[in-house]
């Protein structure tokens, strides 16, 4: 009964990092759990593999951070639950639904629009990346991590802080130091406007 309401307890401050309170003018990245570099989607008592950084190159020699696609490939790309034509008030509620019900998600894809946010913990040698929306008097952010397949050097290959992004991802579970934590795998970060 103790491991259950412990659980449950981190459970809800893990919700309550990842939907806290922010101010309008901030675009930090929510204070969520850290996953692990590149996924596959992981069973929830297994972690994802490592990625070997490798730079992605543009036409021109340069690191080429993110991707940008038509309208028209994104409407070919079918996804399980298209959280862009939600309005602020069903996109926090959907969010808040998929965290408190993840197993009906695990495996499906889910396409979600917001800000590119990350932290870079330095002293374990890992980042960790989110797709921050905001509700929609600005005051709160949630959003989602997300690990992009592939190997990616980071910053680099990266969008900048704040920069409106767009991802489809496979959403999965992973187990890191006893805690469980959601996320995303993505093969792309797609740059919008």
């Amino acid at each position: 009964m103790k491991n259950k309401l412990y659980v449950l307890l981190s459970l809800i401050i893990l919700c309550l990092l990842i939907t806290g309170c922010a101010d309008s003018t901030s675009d930090e990245a929510p204070q969520a759990g850290a996953p692990v570099e590149t996924p596959q989607t992981a069973a929830p008592d297994e972690a994802p593999p490592t990625a070997t950084p490798a730079a992605t190159q543009g036409s021109d020699d340069t690191p080429t951070p993110g991707s940008r696609r038509t309208p028209e490939e994104r409407d070919a790309t079918p996804v399980d639950v298209d959280l862009t034509v939600l309005n602020a008030t069903m996109l926090s509620a959907e969010i808040s639904n998929i965290y408190l019900h993840a197993d009906d998600f695990m495996g499906k894809t889910i396409r979600v629009r917001g800000t590119y946010g990350y932290i870079d913990y330095e002293e374990i040698g890992k980042q960790y990346h989110f797709v921050v929306t905001k509700q929609g008097d600005a005051c709160c952010q949630e959003g989602f991590e997300f690990i992009w397949n592939g190997d990616h050097v980071f910053p680099d290959d990266y969008p900048k802080m704040g920069t409106p992004i767009e991802v489809d991802g496979v959403f999965g579970v992973y187990e890191e130091d006893g805690y469980y934590y959601n996320y995303l795998a993505v093969d792309d970060i797609f740059i919008l406007g």
